[in-house]
């Protein structure tokens, strides 16, 4: 566990209940208080253990901590810059949770040995989903329905309910199920939803520009039976990639699991 989680925690339970509760706590644990470094690797039962001595002295249940610990996180990833990166590949709540596995991975960049959990929407109606969330970790349920509460307020403008209703644990993964409920009705119609976009039209017209695409040195353009009819430069070393090769055939589609259609591919 990186030392971003417990950075936030820190941060968060200095500002709810003092620094002395923080401090005592982590006393307890290593025998001294000392700065934490947020790319640092340090061990996982750290976190659970501070929760749960903090628990202890103030008297709030421990699921009340990590759900506000949750709510609180994402206000510190925003200081830390990472709302830029979820307002990037995210035009709407269903849209972003589709994303989250692209979040920490393209996290991975700084912190090289994280592996984050997954994210999959397993229901939906025009009010509710349902989302999976599968991890190694036990502990963390509660914070991610702080987390994801959070999201969809601060950078949707949603007015949710998050619901634990399931887990199951499957060979070392622990598996979550949340019903999310949309207050306010159905959800908004984001842009990728509402815009038809004719893929095999572009291409053919070439509306986007080689000036433009220019920009994209890893840029791939396909159409709608997957062929490939536009190439980055940074691609010419991989012999493999060519103009009308199809997608399936040059690359292997790992995350998400999903089929190597252009229905399930434009979705993902």
């Amino acid at each position: 566990m990186y030392g971003l989680l417990l950075e936030g925690l820190k941060q968060y339970l200095v500002r709810e209940y003092g620094v002395e509760v923080w401090q005592t706590a982590v006393q307890q644990l290593s025998g001294e208080v000392t700065g934490i470094q947020i790319k640092r690797v340090y061990p996982e039962s750290l976190l659970p253990s501070i929760v749960r001595l903090v628990a202890k002295s103030t008297g709030h249940p421990e699921d009340e901590i990590y759900f506000a610990y949750g709510n609180f996180h994402k206000k510190f990833l925003s200081l830390m810059g990472y709302e830029r990166i979820i307002r990037a590949i995210a035009n709407g709540f269903p849209q972003f949770i589709n994303t989250l596995d692209d979040v920490h991975q393209n996290m991975q960049i700084n912190y090289p040995r994280m592996r984050g959990p997954t994210f999959v929407i397993s229901a939906m109606t025009n009010t509710t989903m349902e989302v999976t969330y599968s991890s190694k970790r036990n502990c963390y349920a509660q914070m991610v329905r702080g987390q994801l509460t959070a999201i969809a307020t601060s950078l949707f403008g949603l007015d949710v309910d998050v619901e634990l209703i399931g887990y199951e644990k499957v060979l070392i993964l622990n598996r979550y199920t949340y019903r999310i409920t949309n207050k306010n009705g159905e959800w908004p119609p984001s842009y990728v939803t509402s815009t038809e976009v004719k893929m095999d039209t572009i291409a053919a017209s070439h509306t986007f520009g080689e000036s433009l695409l220019s920009f994209f040195q890893f840029h791939l353009l396909f159409t709608n039976d997957l062929k490939i009819v536009s190439l980055g430069k940074g691609y010419e070393e991989i012999k493999e990639v060519a103009l009308g090769e199809l997608l399936p055939d040059v690359f292997m589609l790992n995350r998400p699991k999903i089929g190597a259609t252009f229905a399930e591919v434009s979705e993902a």
